[in-house]
């Protein structure tokens, strides 16, 4: 028995290295960078150039591939899948093989396993101290179902002109290739990989600097559909008059909170509660219409269960394509204290 436990703890390890978070940041001393090693550097710089490619040919997908189908030879094609194949599997050994020789990243994995297992605060708080990859990270707050949630009816959507058949589904078929290739790539840009990728070192220590100077609590929220949020908390209640208000911020299409509208009521001394939805940041999931708002949902039931915060004393504070997931939480909190939109708009349509 004991020996069948040691070898599901040796798998469950072995699992861990192979497809475990990425560690940015240890915040102690005021925090200081996570020291890969040249191996799982190697890895790391390996992965993100398959996981680039990916993206990158998912969002040209409708011209790539009739042009793999029309002008490429199979054999060609296959042989070049075969070598990304190769070199994303080196990619995970040489990560792995990395992970497994450094004694931070063990001890990390060590900690993670305990606190998934038992979820006691001293091991959160534990864990707290490292700055890693969302989607492995024990979660904080769990959001409940709410029925009444206020959407607006499909019957009630403007609806495009009919056409006659088969160009009416040729135009919806089209449509739907469109907004799910390179329609959504263009209208949310800071989900996508490139200017993650850009921005990283930027995000990773903004980050850093709001946790280890500014007292923030950084929390994991999960949504009704198994997304989870990054979410950052700046409690201000008891310093000043205005840390008694709540300022929830809505980012825009390119905005994190690491680098986004926080500064301007973090400046007054109001309490602040940034997050990041799905796509951007550490957030995991898509940016669709429901997924933000689900987010959105998450956020809004965080803030009044949680963190105390009665719903006449928060602020709805958005920026651009933010105003969009804001105007529908004032639509389903009507009784925020305020909505601030700046340069929203209501079509995405010129």
């Amino acid at each position: 028995m004991n020996r069948n436990l040691k070898c599901q703890q040796q798998m469950a390890d072995f699992w861990s290295y192979l497809r475990g978070p990425q560690i940015y940041t240890i915040l102690v001393n005021g925090g200081v960078p996570y020291q890969a090693n040249v191996c799982e550097s190697v890895g790391n710089y390996m992965l993100s150039l398959t996981g680039g490619l990916k993206n990158l040919c998912a969002a040209v997908s409708p011209i790539l591939v009739p042009y793999l189908v029309f002008r490429c030879h199979p054999s060609g094609v296959l042989w070049t899948l075969k070598c990304i194949a190769i070199f994303h599997v080196a990619g995970l050994f040489f990560r792995t093989f990395g992970r497994v020789t450094n004694g931070d990243y063990r001890k990390f994995v060590a900690l993670l396993h305990s606190t998934l297992a038992e979820p006691t605060l001293d091991k959160r708080n534990q864990l707290k101290l490292y700055d890693y990859q969302s989607f492995a990270a024990p979660v904080d707050f769990v959001a409940k179902k709410r029925p009444s949630k206020y959407f607006i009816p499909s019957s009630e959507e403007k609806e495009t002109q009919k056409i006659s058949e088969p160009f009416q589904t040729l135009r919806e078929s089209l449509a739907y290739l469109s907004a799910h290739t390179f329609g959504r790539r263009m209208l949310y840009p800071g989900a996508t990989s490139f200017l993650k990728t850009l921005l990283k070192p930027a995000l990773i220590d903004n980050r850093r600097k709001f946790i280890a100077s500014q007292d923030a609590q950084r929390n994991v929220l999960q949504t009704e559909d198994e997304n989870k949020i990054d979410s950052i908390f700046f409690d201000r209640r008891g310093k000043d008059d205005s840390g008694n208000t709540l300022v929830i911020a809505f980012e825009g299409n390119a905005g994190f909170y690491e680098a986004g509208i926080m500064v301007t009521p973090l400046s007054l001394n109001y309490s602040v509660l940034g997050f990041n939805v799905p796509g951007f940041g550490e957030s995991t999931g898509s940016p669709y219409p429901e997924g933000i708002l689900n987010s959105v949902e998450v956020v809004m039931q965080f803030a009044i269960e949680k963190l105390g915060f009665a719903e006449k004393n928060i602020v709805l504070y958005a920026w651009s394509i933010g105003g969009f997931p804001a105007s529908w939480a004032a639509a389903n909190y009507p009784n925020v204290r305020a909505v601030m939109l700046d340069a929203s708009f209501d079509d995405l349509v010129p």
